[in-house]
């Protein structure tokens, strides 16, 4: 399903400019029997999402099968043990840090689109999505690096955690300075890619372009503190971000529209990363921003 602005799908009639606001189903959680569901829905929704949910079925089958195939042999006979309650009792900050983390990227889109209207809504939403551009160095560099702190920090290893957080955040931090530089030089053009009109979000794009590198800046805080125990403190952050990127949106869209919301997520980013750095420093004892360590 996908949400448009001022477009709309539907027995082949559209709107000129079509605008588009994002609203895809997560691929980790489009299940096979969705995907079924998918590929027997009518059009013109049918081909992308048959698209998708072909992708999706093969990669999850894919990794099954790797799964089984990296599985000892002496771990194919063991007897089962379940810790539910310990499962659980870790498990559950992380399910309120997902639910944060949602609220946080999708709070402006939604909101904008609620006080100023889809076209807005459809102009913010292509400076949301290229912003985000500048994280994606982090994510990869977080992807590889997270089963490494969670085994420095079992290990008592405090030396090798540190080394390793002062080279995440240096890998994450230069290649997303640059990329957002040429996002900020070029935020007309890179925003007219969308469609006519678009360039009118370059001032928002601006401001999350700026928003994003203080997250890129400073370095894999989040799983500094899920990976070392510290899951219920990261919630309180997380959860006290959203809540005050909420209001910031009400409080600022009605009198400067998408930069306003733009603002206002900017914000938030910036203090509950700047939070988990705190946090980092005096629970774990890591220096994760990309000019220490």
């Amino acid at each position: 399903r996908y949400r448009s602005g001022t477009g709309r799908f539907g027995r082949r009639w559209r709107h000129p400019p079509v605008l588009y606001r994002r609203r895809a189903l997560p691929p980790a959680r489009l299940t096979p029997c969705t995907s079924l569901r998918i590929f027997a829905s009518s059009p013109p929704v049918r081909p992308t999402s048959r698209t998708v949910a072909g992708a999706v079925l093969i990669t999850v089958f894919f990794q099954l099968f790797l799964l089984r195939q990296s599985i000892p042999d002496e771990a194919r006979g063991a007897t089962p043990e379940f810790r539910t309650r310990i499962w659980l009792q870790e498990s559950f900050p992380l399910l309120l840090i997902a639910g944060f983390v949602i609220l946080l990227n999708q709070t402006d889109v939604i909101m904008v689109g609620a006080l100023r209207g889809d076209v807005d809504a459809g102009l913010y939403a292509g400076a949301a999505v290229t912003a985000r551009w500048v994280n994606f160095m982090l994510l990869s560099v977080n992807a590889v690096a997270a089963p490494m702190i969670a085994s420095f920090h079992a290990n008592g290893d405090a030396a090798a955690l540190q080394a390793l957080v002062g080279k995440v955040a240096r890998w994450a931090f230069w290649p997303s300075l640059v990329l957002a530089f040429f996002l900020m030089m070029a935020a007309g053009p890179v925003l007219a890619l969308f469609g006519e009109g678009f360039s009118v979000g370059r001032w928002a794009l601006l401001i999350l372009v700026l928003g994003q590198l203080v997250n890129a800046g400073m370095g894999p805080v989040g799983h500094l503190m899920n990976l070392t125990g510290h899951g219920r403190q990261s919630a309180v952050v997380y959860g006290t971000a959203a809540a005050m990127n909420v209001l910031l949106n009400v409080l600022l869209i009605p009198r400067m529209g998408i930069e306003g919301a733009a603002l206002a997520t900017a914000t938030s980013m910036a203090l509950w990363n700047l939070w988990l750095f705190a946090l980092v420093r005096r629970k774990v004892g890591v220096h994760s921003f990309f000019l220490g360590g």
